[in-house]
């Protein structure tokens, strides 16, 4: 019993420590905004759906977006967006490595930023402020946690960007 627990509690600390490959995913859109979506992947599809969830709704909204994982050699400029989302499962009680230390490497100087942590255990923000604090450059930031990729985080994610 021991043994098993300490296994999977090794596949979900590794998950979130350690950087995953690129697999870039677009939603082209005919309006003007760019969206870039960096997140780490959870062992189940939660945060995986909430990166789906969240494009679309921003594609409908006249966003292009791009979504990959956090990574050191990510190809991307921060300044070619107009919005940046930065998403990570909680396991253990903290959030992604790779993306902490994604923050923490860029200057997000006048973009717009939102950051979303999903996880069972809403009780408690302290995990947006994780990544808040690896945010510089911005004061047009914002955080929401969510348990569920649905119509009404939808509307809650929406709003934080129209803002």
């Amino acid at each position: 019993m021991v043994a098993g627990v300490s296994v999977m509690w090794l596949l979900f600390f590794r998950i979130n420590t350690v950087e995953q490959k690129s697999e870039e995913s677009v939603w082209a859109s005919k309006g003007t905004g760019n969206a870039l979506i960096l997140y780490q992947k959870s062992r189940f599809s939660l945060t995986q759906d909430t990166v789906i969830c969240m494009a679309e709704g921003l594609q409908k909204e006249g966003y292009s977006v791009v979504a990959n994982h956090p990574r050191h050699d990510v190809p991307y400029e921060i300044q070619d967006f107009d919005l940046v989302v930065l998403c990570s499962p909680v396991y253990g009680g903290t959030v992604s490595r790779p993306l902490l230390d994604y923050a923490s490497s860029h200057d997000f100087q006048g973009q717009k930023v939102v950051v979303v942590i999903t996880g069972k255990d809403l009780s408690t923000d302290a995990q947006i402020g994780m990544v808040m604090e690896e945010v510089k450059g911005t004061d047009d930031i914002h955080g929401i946690k969510t348990d569920r990729a649905d119509d009404d985080f939808a509307r809650q994610f929406l709003s934080m960007i129209t803002e």
